[in-house]
This record gives structure tokens, sequence and C-alpha cells, in this order.
């Protein structure tokens, strides 16, 4: 989903901007993921930055704004 936004975005000529889950059809940018070391639970919001190179093709930089839950959840299925 985010790649096709951004690529829509590149698109019509817009190489420079900002993301936000209210710019996508469910209102979220979310990834689900059972390692909360790593996993992407709630982004805030995605910057982007594109540039032509020289053979035509788009270098393009994410920043990703993510708010991490520190709470801790446990799972019973490995305490039994």
């Amino acid at each position: 989903k985010i790649a096709d936004k951004v690529n829509e975005r590149i698109a019509a000529g817009i190489l420079d901007g900002e993301l936000w889950p209210k710019d996508f059809d469910d209102n979220q940018i979310y990834f689900d993921s059972d390692d909360l070391a790593t996993a992407l639970h709630g982004i805030i919001k995605i910057e982007y930055l594109a540039k032509k190179l020289k053979n035509g093709h788009m270098k393009v930089n994410l920043k990703i704004f993510d708010v991490y839950d520190f709470e801790i959840q446990i799972n019973l299925k490995y305490l039994l």
C-alpha cells in the first residue's frame, strides 16, 4: 500500500511529501508482527523524497514515524 501511494504521488509530479493514515482507505498504516522488538505498530506518518537519477530511475528515501507500544504483553500459550 505504501509503495503504491508513493508511486501515485511521484507519477503526479509530487517528489517530496508526507503520507498520513487518512491517505489510505482504512485510515491506517499498520504492520502486524508478533516480534515487538522490530515490528511497526502504529505509524503516524511517512515522509518521502524522490530524486530522478541520470539513468531515468528514481531513488526514493522513506522516513517512517512509528509509535512503539511499551505495554508488556503475555502470550499464554508459552506459559502453559
